[in-house]
């Protein structure tokens, strides 16, 4: 049996022996809601002695006595065996781990709560940006639904987890100017080791991610053998990295420029093996690394429109300007995007030149002279002179305003506080 009791705070505690012989203890917030928790509880303890317990039920009790890392794994499996990509299966598995197990310190599939796993996730918002903090969302929201679809839950306990919304966020991404580049890159090449990489490292980083737009993804795959550069039209091999974006093999062409500096720097670089080291937990350190590159440059990370340049600001960039350069579909192929939808919403800038050529575009403003006398209303004139004032023609100008005529009306004087009031045998100011 059941038994309620309130607690000092105002809530109540319910107490009940589960079928097993254990206690059990839950709080609610008020006593309809303790008692219908109370009856809850025994309802399920009376149908389980009885054997009369609900086939779900039974599947939810013995999915609660599995610890949840091994739900993990689980899940991590059924998303293989249905044909997820590699590195995509894997970066879930990760997420689902470290903002639940390691994060949240969630240990059973009761321990499962929105409000902690969406505070958590608020709180990487020093570290991750908002789409990496939304990936983790739809991470740990998959797995969830995962659990109740599969009869391991009674219902999907991270429903309440929201995402943010990137396009109104406080600050949208920016663009990096070319100045501003190559400051950056200077503080990088003349810098010191930060994350592993060293100081020459970081800037032919940031050189590739500029002059190709590859993703993090394809960077950190890249080896001497994707590169060709003895040749008229230097290029490298954008790898396939197995997730769901830009996915299969391309050739990308580079700047001569570009291609003369790794020709001397690939030379030192191991055959088969990554050019660049790219840190271990690789987000977090990489926002670090740029963080401390841009301080180092003195290159401010939001700019005077508030935009936000973050380590992707390099691929925003050299879109931006291919686009602008070369049109939109140069810019979709330069981005490896399948619509040139995302390249013109997200990835392209437009500046003050360009606002100023969409101007110059337009049909020139009629000046008609009505308009001509609207302009000059209360504006100071041609090289800064008087402000036009507007006479008025025509029948308007025999209109003048008149002054109302008081002669032969009488002025009343003062008598007292009051006025005199005449005529009267009782005055209020006297008698």
């Amino acid at each position: 049996m059941a038994h309620i009791k309130r607690k000092s705070n105002g809530k109540y505690l319910v107490q009940w022996t589960k079928e097993n012989g254990q206690r059990a203890t839950a709080t609610a917030p008020t006593k309809e809601e303790a008692n219908a928790l109370a009856a809850s509880a025994q309802s399920k303890v009376f149908r389980a002695k009885y054997g009369v317990i609900a086939k779900d039920e039974a599947a939810w009790a013995a999915a609660e006595g599995m610890p949840l890392s091994q739900h993990v794994e689980d899940w991590h499996c059924a998303m293989q065996d249905k044909g997820g990509t590699g590195e995509h299966v894997e970066r879930y598995r990760r997420l689902v781990r470290d903002v639940l197990l390691d994060g949240c310190g969630f240990r059973m599939i009761s321990d499962l709560e929105a409000g902690p796993v969406q505070r958590w996730i608020a709180g990487k918002g020093e570290d991750w940006s908002d789409a990496s903090c939304n990936h983790a969302v739809k991470a740990v929201r998959s797995f969830a639904r995962w659990l109740h679809e599969h009869g391991r839950a009674s219902r999907n306990r991270l429903v309440l987890v929201k995402q943010r919304n990137i396009g109104d966020g406080e600050h949208p991404r920016g663009e990096l100017l070319a100045e501003e580049f190559e400051k950056i890159v200077e503080a990088a090449d003349s810098g010191p080791h930060r994350y592993g990489l060293s100081g020459i490292e970081r800037g032919m980083l940031y050189r590739m991610k500029m002059y190709t737009g590859f993703r993090t993804t394809h960077l950190a795959k890249l080896t001497p053998e994707s590169f060709r550069l003895d040749c008229a039209m230097p290029d490298v091999v954008r790898p396939a990295t197995g997730d769901n974006k830009a996915k299969h093999r391309k050739v990308h062409p580079i700047p001569v420029d570009l291609a003369a500096m790794l020709l001397h720097w690939l030379a030192a670089r191991l055959k088969g093996k990554p050019v660049f080291d790219l840190p271990k937990w690789r987000l977090p350190n990489i926002i670090r690394m740029w963080r401390a590159d841009l301080a180092a440059a003195g290159v401010p990370e939001i700019n005077a429109a508030g935009e936000r340049r973050t380590f992707n600001a390099l691929r925003h960039t050299g879109i931006s300007r291919v686009v602008r350069a070369a049109g939109h579909k140069a810019g979709q192929e330069f981005a490896g995007h399948s619509t040139p939808r995302l390249t013109l919403q997200t990835y392209s800038h437009l500046t003050a030149e360009d606002h100023a050529k969409t101007l110059a575009a337009l049909p020139v403003v009629p000046k008609t002279g009505a308009a001509q006398a609207l302009q000059s209303v209360g504006k100071v004139g041609p090289n800064g002179s008087a402000p036009v004032q507007l006479e008025p023609t025509g029948e308007a100008a025999t209109l003048k305003p008149k002054t109302p005529d008081f002669s032969g009306v009488s002025r009343v004087g003062r008598a007292g506080i009051e006025p005199a009031t005449h005529g009267f045998s009782v005055h209020c100011s006297t008698s």
